[in-house]
């Protein structure tokens, strides 16, 4: 997961895009790229279910994206066998807030970076 946090904005809001450069098998991609996921958002107590929409749309290559963006947490938490435990694939999520430092975090398995913009 890829969080960047801004400053330079008048009011609250989220975005969150998913960044695919390697397949299901965990091999680079031909045409890596980075794709919009959802509206952006503006109420903060829905960032949780669109973040876990995003996290099970990246562990599922076998399914499009775009087949997540209106589940429900519940089905959300049925089982998929073919869902992947791991992917080098990563949700990016961009909140701007007028409140927020600059940040830029990079959360992955077992390691955490954080970078600041000043």
């Amino acid at each position: 997961m890829e969080c960047t946090m801004r400053s330079t904005t008048d009011m609250w809001s989220c975005s969150i895009s998913l960044k695919f450069g390697f397949d299901g098998d965990g091999k680079p991609i031909a045409s890596p790229g980075i794709v919009p996921f959802g509206h952006k958002i503006h109420d903060r107590s829905s960032v949780d279910l669109w973040i876990r929409r995003a996290q099970a749309a990246i562990l599922s290559p076998h399914h499009h994206h775009s087949e997540f963006l209106k589940k429900s947490k519940h089905a959300l938490k049925e089982a998929d066998p073919q869902r992947l435990q791991f992917s080098r694939n990563s949700v990016c999520i961009e909140i701007n807030d007028p409140e927020s430092p600059d940040l830029d975090f990079v959360d992955l398995p077992g390691e955490f970076y954080m970078f600041s913009r000043q």
